[in-house]
């Protein structure tokens, strides 16, 4: 099993396919969704952390959980009526702690 570390690499080195995405999650890291090298489509996204160079396989086909807000469900006075930032992310958004991917509802 490689590490995450070796994951980037080996998606960086391949001819991978980037989702055309400019996403943070809501503590700012960037992330980049990319396709697998071998499977494209048909197998689940990588989600890429490249300031941490680390990548991890998501158990998503497309990106819409990954990188959905508060404010995409919700209208903003549905928002304010809850004390709800618009621009909070939901729960699968992923991020990056101690070196493992999580998605927002687990931390």
């Amino acid at each position: 099993m490689r590490t995450a570390k070796e994951n980037y690499q080996r998606l960086m080195n391949s001819p991978t396919y980037a989702l055309p995405l400019d996403f943070s999650n809501g503590i700012g890291q960037k992330v980049d969704f990319l396709e697998d090298p071998d499977f494209g489509e048909d197998y689940p996204l990588w989600v890429a952390f490249p300031k941490f160079e680390m990548a991890f396989l998501s158990d998503f086909y497309d990106t819409e959980d990954m990188t959905a807000k508060v404010g995409d469900l919700f209208t903003p006075e549905q928002c304010e009526r809850n004390n709800w930032r618009a621009d909070q992310d939901l729960d699968y958004v992923p991020i990056l702690a101690y070196d493992k991917m999580y998605c927002n509802f687990e931390l």
